[in-house]
């Protein structure tokens, strides 16, 4: 469903009274399923919900020397000889960048030496019950709900040193692209920091895997965006964690927006000195130059990180 949404927005970009009308349809639908599974959150998971209602937040105890020296978590099941040429430049992006912090990619083949996901969601997903990305959203709320860390999603493009969170118990990427979009995603799974043991990374294992013991297919695949939502709604401790993080970046999707067009260094000094990080897509053929011959944003990060890269160093 993702990759087809994907696939029309791409085919009538140009036609702004095509891509609105499409874009109100999609929602429509989409709220209508996100409301099913709110709905079946709510009603089904009424324990879940008062068992994490009482208990604290993290502890701030550790935050300091945490928010220096914590772990880092990127997932590419595939493993690092089949990533496509934007999930690998994101990559050696991130590798430069992260300050000498420990760098973990996750793959098939090593995933269980660092996850206790449970046997029955391995085997629906060796039965193609479960797909790779639903199986990499429980794997990311195992290992930040047991090791804590900064977990980056594979499509994101880093352009400066990964923050220290001092003093910060939990962060997520939560950017201020106009108040519409602040209030309507006040949460960012594909980027999120915490300590071990986070109140809503728990809450979220222990809801996947009772979930996926009991299905074999979603209401809808907003599963982690609904869940939080949900958590937002009846656990008040995560509703006031989250709450704390300010929006204030913006532009996590404007390099995107550039790919294609010729290369400007100021733009892109401006850029990134507002955001470090910038989410991509491997799904989209972008442009290295333009149709008179000049390098285009992209063409420039692939010079940077992808072009002539030595083979990389896994941690």
């Amino acid at each position: 469903m993702k990759k087809l949404i994907f696939m029309i927005k791409k085919a009538v970009k140009r036609n702004s009274a095509i891509t609105n009308l499409i874009r109100r349809i999609i929602e429509a639908r989409t709220n209508v399923t996100k409301r099913k599974m709110a709905d079946y959150f709510c009603e089904n998971y009424r324990d879940l919900f008062e068992k994490y209602n009482a208990l604290p937040a993290t502890s701030t105890e550790d935050a300091g020397e945490n928010g220096k020296a914590y772990p880092v978590w990127v997932c590419w099941f595939q493993g690092e000889e089949s990533m496509p040429e934007t999930i690998r430049m994101c990559y050696n992006s991130l590798l430069k960048n992260a300050g000498g912090r420990k760098v973990h990619l996750i793959t098939l083949d090593n995933y269980s030496g660092f996850a206790d996901i449970p046997e029955h969601i391995r085997e629906k997903n060796r039965k193609g019950i479960l797909s790779h990305t639903y199986l990499s959203e429980v794997l990311r709320a195992c290992l930040l709900s047991k090791y804590g860390g900064l977990y980056i999603d594979a499509t994101v493009y880093v352009s400066g040193e990964l923050p220290s969170f001092d003093g910060m118990p939990f962060w997520t990427g939560k950017w201020n692209n106009g108040g519409k979009f602040a209030r309507s995603k006040p949460f960012v799974e594909f980027l999120s920091y915490c300590l071990p043991g986070n109140i809503l990374w728990c809450f979220l294992r222990d809801l996947s895997f009772d979930f996926w013991e009991k299905h074999d297919k979603l209401i809808d695949y907003h599963f982690f965006e609904v869940a939080i939502r949900c958590a937002c709604e009846k656990i008040g401790a995560v509703r006031d964690m989250i709450d704390k993080v300010p929006a204030t970046q913006q532009g996590i999707f404007d390099l995107y927006s550039l790919a294609n067009l010729e290369y400007d260094p100021q733009k892109y000094g401006a850029l990134c000195k507002e955001v470090r990080f910038h989410k991509l897509t491997y799904k989209e053929d972008f442009r290295k130059e333009t149709k008179g011959g000049k390098t285009t944003f992209y063409g420039h990060l692939y010079q940077m990180y992808e072009k002539n890269q030595p083979p990389i160093s896994v941690g």
